[in-house]
């Protein structure tokens, strides 16, 4: 038999100490070499940031007055700012405003929260062998406590829904005869007190774009009149001449639009409309107080939040934006300010939900952390969905921004606003935000333009 050979320990020891040896500068080597590309990517990405800083700078030289605040997080590298000037100064928002009512609605109602149109009665209903049917001894209560969505940019023929709404309800009971009214519920109104015309606003009072807000609302209380050579086309159709109200209306997007100056009266008239349509003999009347013991007889899904939010952020609507406001505060309590200063973002001052007010202050940083929040916490597919693209809703004339941003445009006198997200050249998302309040507005939507154009191409 072959004799085992036995190692001598004192090479044993010596060998181990070579494998250690060359383990330890493998080890040290490897971690050198990822050290080196790390330092490299900072420098380069520094390289870049010191390039996007001087090309910004350079181009915000050439503003003439007025002050402006530029911020851009990049939302997949620890929210590092890659640009920022004037980040944390205040700056009054205009429509940009509307992002932070769309995070808070998302964050708290989920974006298939479903508005609803509800009717409810106090009476009872009993056999009428007579009518062969039902008859309803008590009042019929619709309720649609802050729903923007009966307008006929979201639903498709909004009176026709009212009529048919209200028609199958009855007919689900077999109700041929009502002793009682119709009462439209403003309840929540007189229970909180809750202005249907924001102080703030008044500049603006008899404008199409500034209509009173209720907690039943239809088509914006505005009547729509089209003009042709023979007639006046009018919607809703109401017990009111055309002729007599389309010197007073605005005429816009193809349109005259009358603003009602008493949305409570306005919305009787849409309703004694449909009732009149229904053959009932019944009153219409406004509801302040409500019965707590109120059955519901049927409820109506109208549309869901997210598609309100798209039209609202697409088309900058602020009867939507407002109406969602008083939603979130009034129905369930969330104050908007309190909301966003809980986050931490303690100086914002919030005064109304879609930014027609002048009293509002955010800080663009604000705007461009939250919506890097929203890529963290699952909503930014959502907010992304509700914003306009190139060439699409408030950006349909913005052919010199970049194809990528998606982005809510923000304007008043002496105010512009941009505020989204960018996906740039080599593929980088940043959220962005740029506020500018000054005279020169045209400029600044210019300068809009060439930032976003400098990190696309440079980030």
């Amino acid at each position: 038999m072959e004799e085992k050979r036995s190692i001598n320990p004192k090479l044993k020891k010596i060998h181990k100490k070579r494998i250690f040896y060359y383990l330890k500068n493998i080890i040290f080597l490897t971690l050198f070499f990822f050290i080196s590309i790390l330092m490299n990517f900072d420098i380069v990405l520094a390289n870049k940031e010191e390039i996007i800083k001087n090309q910004i700078n350079l181009k915000l030289a050439s503003l003439k007055s007025g002050k402006i605040g530029v911020v851009f997080i990049d939302i997949y590298n620890n929210d590092r700012i890659v640009y920022q000037k004037n980040a944390y100064n205040l700056f009054i928002p205009a429509s940009a405003m509307k992002l932070l009512t769309t995070y808070c609605a998302l964050s708290n109602l989920s974006p298939f929260y479903f508005f609803e149109l509800n009717f409810y009665t106090d009476g009872e209903i009993y056999n009428a062998e007579a009518l062969n049917g039902n008859i309803l001894n008590g009042n019929i209560i619709v309720n649609s406590d802050f729903n923007p969505t009966l307008i006929e940019e979201i639903i498709y023929n909004p009176s026709d829904f009212l009529y048919n709404s209200l028609k199958e309800t009855l007919e689900n009971y077999n109700i041929k005869s009502i002793n009682g009214n119709l009462y439209i519920d403003y309840s929540i109104h007189k229970e909180k007190s809750i202005p249907i015309f924001p102080e703030a606003w008044e500049i603006y009072r008899g404008e199409p774009y500034a209509t009173y807000v209720v907690s039943f609302s239809f088509n914006q209380n505005m009547i729509k009149l089209i003009k042709n050579q023979q007639s006046i086309i009018m919607f809703p159709k109401l017990d009111i001449n055309p002729y007599m109200i389309i010197n007073k209306s605005s005429f816009v997007d193809n349109a005259y639009w009358y603003i009602y100056d008493d949305p409570f009266e306005y919305n009787k008239l849409v309703f004694k409309s449909i009732i009149k349509s229904l053959n009932l003999n019944i009153k219409v009347e406004s509801l302040y107080n409500k019965n707590k013991n109120l059955k519901l007889l049927s409820s109506y899904l109208t549309e869901v939040l997210l598609n309100a939010l798209k039209y609202q952020n697409y088309w900058s609507d602020n009867y939507v934006a407002q109406s969602i406001y008083y939603l979130l505060n009034y129905k369930y309590g969330i104050n908007l300010q309190d909301y966003y200063r809980n986050m931490g973002f303690n100086s914002i001052v919030i005064d109304d939900g879609c930014g027609l007010s002048r009293k509002n202050r955010v800080s663009p940083f604000t705007f461009a952390k939250l919506l890097s929040y929203s890529a963290k916490n699952g909503l930014s597919n959502y907010i992304s969905y509700t914003l306009p693209g190139y060439l699409q809703g408030t950006l349909s004339n913005r052919k010199n921004l970049p194809i990528t941003v998606k982005a809510k445009t923000g304007t008043l006198n002496d105010v512009s606003a941009l505020v989204g997200f960018i996906k740039t050249n080599s593929n980088k998302y940043l959220s962005f935000a740029v506020l500018y309040n000054g005279p020169y507005t045209y400029e600044a939507k210019v300068l809009e333009e060439q930032i976003l154009h400098i990190i696309y191409n440079n980030y």
